[in-house]
């Protein structure tokens, strides 16, 4: 019988090994860790391009030390036929695939996977725009599954490889399905997570004029405050996140540091999102991790800090928690 249809592959226990991380926090996972327990905020006025003609004027920029380490980790032909997200990316699944401390080796290379979830507008930032010299590369450079490619390229990973584009779920997305290769014999090792160069003029410009982005632009460490009541939107941010992937299993088999289990998931999809479809999903989501509501100690909530979302939010989480909700902590991811 073929392994992938083999019993023994279905409903496989699927962990975290490694993590890999930048973002306006830093330019690596333990300094991105570190800030956000230390409570710091990514958020500061832009100074990437002038946004003086913008209602919002804040935002998550990349740290200057961030574009230091691409020049010198990149090399001068790969930065030509690849976009700001595509190195971004790289960089952050290359920590990953070290910090999980794979042995290429001894894995079957054809069973390692990369899905990466992007929301796919912000394939091209302005820094790109700028570079006429790459114009030969737009296609290899722009393509949305370019992404992924140049991980499975650069590693020899030969297992399934693209991108999965769901707005700013994406990145939970891509991690999503990267469980169901796994558990489901599919895949051994999956490179997954979520990136977004999504700090421009033009999406600022999009946001504003629906009234979604906060114009706190006095206080940018404080302008973003979901289930405030003073709470006025959310800001735009550049950053990525990437985690190996993999059964437990094979974990075990190599000796590798577990960070997590992953238990399960559910997704949906409604016209007319409602506290209602919201709490059932969450619902759903115990229920395939065979969880009970008192088994959770921590919800990380969408939290876009706008009125309709964080009320909905709000209502749903009661709804399954109950008295719990009072008391059990939540922030937004």
């Amino acid at each position: 019988m073929n392994r992938k249809t083999n019993p023994d592959y279905i409903n496989r226990t699927v962990v975290i090994t490694g993590i890999g991380m930048i973002s306006p926090l830093g330019i690596s996972a333990p300094q991105c860790w570190e800030a956000g327990n230390a409570g710091k905020s990514g958020i500061r006025s832009i100074t990437k391009f002038d946004a003086g003609a913008c209602k919002t004027q804040i935002g998550g920029q990349l740290p200057d030390a961030y574009f230091e380490v691409e020049a010198s980790r990149i090399p001068k032909r790969m930065f030509k036929q690849t976009t700001l997200l595509s190195r971004l990316t790289r960089i952050c699944a290359e920590e990953a695939i070290k910090n999980s401390h794979l042995d290429f080796d001894g894995i079957d290379l054809e069973r390692v996977g990369v899905i990466i979830g992007a929301s796919g507008a912000c394939v091209v930032s302005m820094e790109d725009i700028e570079q006429k010299e790459v114009d030969k590369f737009t296609i290899i450079r722009e393509m949305i599954n370019a992404i992924p490619a140049r991980i499975s390229l650069e590693f020899g990973f030969k297992g399934p490889s693209y991108t999965l584009s769901a707005s700013s779920e994406s990145g939970l997305c891509a991690i999503a399905k990267a469980y169901d290769l796994i558990r489901t014999g599919c895949a051994e090792v999956v490179v997954s997570g979520g990136a977004d160069t999504l700090l421009s003029r033009n999406f600022i410009d999009y946001f504003n004029s629906l009234d979604m982005l906060s114009t706190n632009n006095k206080i940018p460490e404080q302008a973003v405050q979901p289930f405030d009541r003073l709470r006025k939107g959310f800001v735009l941010s550049d950053g990525a996140a990437v985690v190996v992937l993999e059964s437990l299993e094979h974990a075990l088999q190599r000796g590798a540091r577990i960070y997590a289990q992953m238990e399960g998931y559910w997704a949906s999809w409604i016209p007319s999102v409602t506290s209602v479809s919201m709490a059932d999903t969450m619902s759903r989501a115990l229920e395939t991790s065979r969880l009970l509501p008192e088994d959770i100690g921590y919800i990380a909530a969408n939290g876009t800090a706008t009125i309709d979302n964080d009320r909905m939010e709000s209502q749903a989480i009661q709804t399954v928690f109950g008295d719990r909700s009072v008391t059990l902590p939540i922030s937004s991811l």
